[in-house]
């Protein structure tokens, strides 16, 4: 049975999308690079619900994902994890104004985002889900 709620929200309504203001948003090219990661699918997609967290917090969800897929983790894999968004992953995710990432307390928040870039997000998410390919490394 599908969750009609999920699918819903994940489904673009084409006809609602209002073009002049996807101004803000990042160039096509910049978003689906940002989106061509795991780890910066993830990232979105947990503050599309959460819509603030802080790095602490979000390597332990994305390490509670990696768990699941691949059984019991490393206790260095946190360490990873929080080198790598703090020195990868939020920094480009920032630079494209996707999120707005203060390094000095570690809060990680979702900006205000157009309804496309939103979509975007929702079904990249979906279809690693459908696929069962995260492309974690």
């Amino acid at each position: 049975m599908t969750d009609t709620n999920d699918a819903d929200r994940a489904r673009p309504d084409f006809e609602r999308w209002d073009y002049d203001s996807a101004i803000d948003a990042p160039p096509p090219d910049e978003l689906f690079d940002a989106l061509a990661d795991a780890t910066r699918r993830r990232t979105l997609w947990l503050l599309l619900d959460e819509r603030r967290t802080t790095v602490e917090e979000l390597a332990d969800t994305l390490l509670g994902w990696r768990t699941a897929e691949r059984g019991v983790v490393g206790a260095d894999e946190r360490e990873k994890v929080l080198l790598s968004l703090h020195h990868i992953h939020l920094p480009m995710l920032a630079d494209r104004g996707l999120v707005a990432y203060d390094e000095a307390d570690g809060d990680v928040r979702l900006p205000s985002l157009a309804e496309p870039v939103r979509d975007a997000i929702r079904l990249s998410y979906r279809y690693e889900r459908a696929t069962g390919a995260s492309g974690s490394r």
